[in-house]
């Protein structure tokens, strides 16, 4: 119960952040991008184009999935009797959610990266390979204690 209570308030509190950072996100995805590769104008005005079309995508079409899914989630933890097979099906629509995004933008991302340099391939995995061992070195000095309350 008291779980149900805490998830239900996080959605409400989170609601008005997550519409926000959802609005936003051409500019929120730019930003994290240019953290990994600089990308010059017409790179950014061709990833801009693109990205106008997934999240009119994401939001026609999306959106009332994942609704869905979210409530069908509430109602298996209000019941709160659920089985290891249950939690596997939520986790693997879930997934689903996620491979049908990645099936929709990948084709354009395929495209977006023929018009990088070598030059910027070569940062872009550099920084990956930099956050991969940042988040490698946070994951090693981490307590199994912490790990568990990450987790929970």
């Amino acid at each position: 119960m008291k779980k149900t209570i805490l998830i239900s308030f996080v959605f409400l509190l989170t609601a008005c952040s997550s519409q926000f950072a959802y609005n936003n996100l051409d500019w929120l995805v730019q930003w994290y991008i240019d953290d990994y590769i600089d990308l010059d104008k017409p790179q950014k005005k061709a990833f801009d184009e693109h990205f106008a079309i997934w999240h009119a995508w994401h939001r026609k079409e999306e959106l009332a999935k994942y609704e869905e899914h979210l409530k069908e989630l509430k109602v298996m933890l209000d019941n709160g009797d659920f089985s290891a097979e249950q939690v596997q099906a939520q986790f693997d629509r879930g997934r689903g959610h996620w491979e049908r995004f990645r099936e929709h933008v990948t084709p354009n991302v395929a495209k977006l990266a023929y018009m990088l340099t070598d030059e910027q391939i070569v940062e872009l995995f550099d920084s990956l390979e930099e956050k991969n061992k940042e988040d490698e070195e946070e994951r090693l000095a981490m307590s199994q204690e912490e790990i568990l309350e990450k987790f929970e």
